[in-house]
């Protein structure tokens, strides 16, 4: 009969070099389930970074958009302080 240290080296050998058993403990010890609601989570993080960069994408453009008025409304200012003036 084997001791419980010789059971446990072997039970590790047996995970390190036998994928269906390794899959089969990791099923007994639920880390598939951990595993499947990672990849969801991973699933999710990618689907609001494409709409963070979405986002960042119309907040430039809405930047330039702010710029171009602000420009445009002090050259605006320029011409009537000029007519004022006259």
């Amino acid at each position: 009969m084997a001791t419980r240290d010789e059971l446990k080296k072997a039970i590790l050998e047996l995970i390190r070099t036998d994928e269906e058993f390794r899959l089969a403990v990791a099923g007994a010890l639920g880390l598939d389930t951990i595993l499947n609601e990672l990849k969801a989570l991973r699933q999710d993080f990618n689907a609001m970074l494409s709409r963070v960069i979405n986002i960042e994408s119309k907040v430039t453009n809405i930047e330039n958009r702010v710029t171009s008025i602000e420009n445009r409304a002090t050259g605006l200012e320029g011409r009537v302080t000029g007519i004022e003036d006259k």
